[in-house]
């Protein structure tokens, strides 16, 4: 006979079990990785590090997806993932814009409104003379 302080040990060793992935879950992909996309989206990594961005940005919601279904573990994997892209587009981004400022190709320039910048062609419409048929 099982004593009655073993049967509960027991129980509470497999709640606590069951809700492992859910948590790790929360843990990674709710606070880690979109921590981190976001940082990568601060960083205009979708401008100046277009393939990490993307590759985070789909990782991210392939481990919400994956979490929907209840399969935490690829849920976790793909989190992981989906960081490790992010902090690398944060790196190429910043690099890059810091050669874009060494270079003096800044986005915070401010253009001269006075010179025309996109200027459109014009275009001539011609129609035909109904009259000529």
């Amino acid at each position: 006979m099982i004593r009655p302080e073993l049967k509960i040990l027991f129980f509470l060793m497999v709640i606590g079990a069951a809700g492992c992935g859910p948590i790790e879950y929360m843990s990674q992909v709710g606070l880690k990785a979109n921590r981190e996309f976001s940082g990568a989206k601060e960083a205009k990594a979708e401008k100046y590090s277009p393939y990490e961005y993307w590759s985070a940005f789909y990782y991210l919601g392939r481990a919400r997806h994956k979490a929907g279904y209840g399969d935490y573990q690829d849920a976790v994997r793909y989190g992981e993932k989906s960081q490790k892209m992010s902090d690398t587009a944060q790196k190429i981004s910043v690099n890059r814009m810091k050669v874009d400022v060494d270079l003096g190709k800044s986005d915070t320039e401010k253009k001269d409104p006075s010179v025309e910048q996109d200027k459109k062609p014009q275009v001539l419409i011609i129609k035909k003379n109904e009259a000529a048929k």
